[in-house]
């Protein structure tokens, strides 16, 4: 590789909905640590899409995985976040090409909350679904089926990164536990890359990519376009006054929907059991037995 060439050794590679953002924009201010230019920069995308169709391995080629890393110099860790990578293929076929091979990271969450959580994103703030949420949940009335539950079965897709990358590279972290303790969850992790965790003590948490209904979707995405391009000092003072012009309140979830949380959390208890038992030392107790809605969904969406 070209010294000019900055590759990652650590990648965020999922999930969506599980506090991705957040934990990307927690740990991109560490003065050991260099973030992509983009947080989710789609590079390894099984798929040319409107996501990663500017730069793609697909038509690009691993070279130019090293332009969203241009920034990056002496830091001990340099890094992307690209929550779908858990789903794909091309990640675990190409990351294994890079010297050194990456660590890669995992932040899960209660299935039944999470698939709450993308519908209701996908709804009030992307406008990408207006249908009901029994129908993102089922498929043609057949009870829960489809790829928006598949997702919600993390050990399938775990167990190929861990049979690829070994289970000593593998970090996984619950929403739920880093949401008890940011300071430390945050060390946790800090620890495991081996970079300051004391760095944290006096860290301001600021919530990222919160669900909420926009006004203009062009607006939104207009400034998701433009986010690489301004410093995250300036992002931080700028996102509560873009959720003044542009946000609105979204819908309370229905009675309806409450039912079907909890029924989805008791669906998916076999595979939060195999979850378990593929990362025995990952606390799923609030998984593995049914929870009423009412306990909480997460204040990271």
């Amino acid at each position: 590789m070209s010294t000019l060439e900055r590759y990652p050794n650590f990648v965020i590679a999922g999930a969506p909905k599980c506090g991705t953002s957040s934990l990307y924009f927690w740990l991109a201010p560490h003065p050991e640590v260099c973030a992509s230019s983009v947080k989710e920069t789609f590079f390894l995308a099984d798929e040319v899409s409107r996501f990663n169709k500017d730069l793609n391995f697909k038509k690009d080629g691993l070279k130019a995985y090293s332009r969203f890393f241009s920034a990056c110099h002496r830091q001990k860790i340099i890094f992307e976040a690209t929550a779908p990578y858990i789903y794909y293929n091309t990640p675990i076929e190409v990351l294994p090409k890079l010297d050194p091979i990456p660590k890669i990271g995992f932040v899960l969450r209660d299935p039944a909350k999470r698939i709450y959580s993308k519908y209701s994103y996908n709804r009030y703030k992307l406008k990408y679904d207006t249908g009901s949420f029994d129908r993102y949940v089922s498929r043609e009335g057949e009870g829960f089926a489809g790829i928006h539950v598949e997702e919600g079965m993390y050990a399938r897709f775990i167990a190929k990164y861990i049979q690829t990358f070994g289970m000593e590279n593998i970090f996984v972290i619950t929403l739920e536990e880093l949401l008890r303790d940011k300071v430390q969850g945050m060390k946790k992790l800090a620890t495991w890359l081996d970079i300051d965790p004391e760095f944290y003590d006096q860290f301001n948490f600021s919530k990222r990519n919160e669900t909420f209904g926009v006004r203009s979707s062009f607006l939104h995405r207009l400034g998701l376009k433009l986010q690489p391009l301004v410093p995250y000092g300036i992002q931080e003072a700028l996102i509560p006054v873009y959720q003044k012009l542009n946000g609105t309140a979204i819908p309370s979830i229905s009675s309806v929907e409450k039912d079907l949380v909890d029924q989805l959390s008791e669906f998916y208890i076999p595979f939060n059991r195999e979850l378990q038992l593929l990362i025995p030392d990952l606390d799923l107790s609030g998984w593995l037995h049914s929870e009423k809605f009412s306990r909480v969904l997460g204040d990271i969406k």
